[in-house]
Formats: C-alpha cells, structure tokens, sequence
C-alpha cells in the first residue's frame, strides 16, 4: 500500500487482516495504492443514509500481478521515466487499484468564481487499473472490464451482502 500525497494519518486508513478500509469524508486529501498482487480485485464503498437504511456500490475487476501496471505516484522515479520514454522492460510495481480522498481543492473557487463551502462538499472516487500498453512493446493493445454492483436497502441486509461479495465485515471508519 502506497501513498500518492501525504501520509495517511490515523484516522482515514485502516488495514486488517482481510481488507484494507479508507475513509472517503472530504477533509483531507490522501491517495492510496494497492499493487496488483496485493488486492482480490474487489472494493466496496458503503454509506449509511439513516432510518437504518444504507447504500453500497462494489467493484469487482481483474488483478493481474506480474503483468506491468504503470499507475505510479509522480514523485516515483520509474514514472518519469515513462514520461520520458527512458523505461527499458515489464513495468511493474504500478496499482491496480486506488482510492482518493478530496479535502475539498477540487472545487476550490478560481479567478471571478463564486465561492464554494468546501465543508459542505465531498468527494472521492474508487478506481482500478488495468495493466498498461507500452508504446513499442507486445500487446500493443489490451481490453479490460469490471462489474459495479449498487445496492441500496436495509442497513444490516446490505452489511451482509457485501460481508459476502467482499469478504469482509463492512465496517465504516468514523
């Protein structure tokens, strides 16, 4: 696991034995990195709505370790390398699969714009990589597909089937 940004801090990331948990809450802005080796291929984001309603959307989608991954944070050497088309072999060691945390910049106001309660906005994304083509090297191409499923009910029949899907208890950070 890899940070893009700043360190994780204590209360955004949590790692278990069979999952690793990240706080999605707007407030600070974190990235986070799982190699391909390192994930089941599946992440899930719950969210309680209230009345003991809850909503869940899980992504299921191939990891494929020891194929080249090129998603690096820019501070990493092999990623500049590949910028500059200096990278020679497989690259490996990119992510499969990340998960972001805005602290609200993204909808920091510009130059004549109104101005935006950044509290007031959250915003975070769950994605997956698939493994990369590289310009002059076999394949020269690649497809890749993933399925998202969206649950929305009952708060303890939602926690139980994701339980299923992912693998895990679903249990929020606060």
């Amino acid at each position: 696991m890899r940070s893009y940004y700043d360190p994780f801090g204590t209360r955004h990331v949590s790692v278990g034995e069979r999952c690793v948990r990240f706080l999605i809450d707007g407030r600070r802005r974190i990235k986070m990195g799982l190699r391909p080796e390192h994930t089941t291929g599946r992440m899930g984001y719950y969210r309680a709505l209230g009345d003991g309603r809850a909503t869940l959307i899980v992504r299921v989608f191939a990891s494929l370790p020891g194929e080249p991954y090129c998603d690096l944070p820019r501070d990493d050497p092999r990623h500049r390398a590949l910028q500059l088309g200096e990278s020679s072999g497989p690259v490996l060691g990119g992510d499969a699969l990340q998960a972001y945390n805005d602290d609200g910049d993204a909808f920091a106001p510009k130059a004549g714009q109104a101005s935006v309660d950044a509290k007031d906005v959250t915003f975070g994304e769950m994605e997956y990589h698939d493994p990369c083509v590289i310009s002059g090297r076999a394949p020269g191409e690649r497809g890749g597909t993933c399925v998202t499923h969206v649950v929305v009910g009952a708060d303890a029949s939602v926690r139980a089937w994701g339980a299923s899907l992912l693998g895990c208890e679903i249990e929020p950070l606060a």
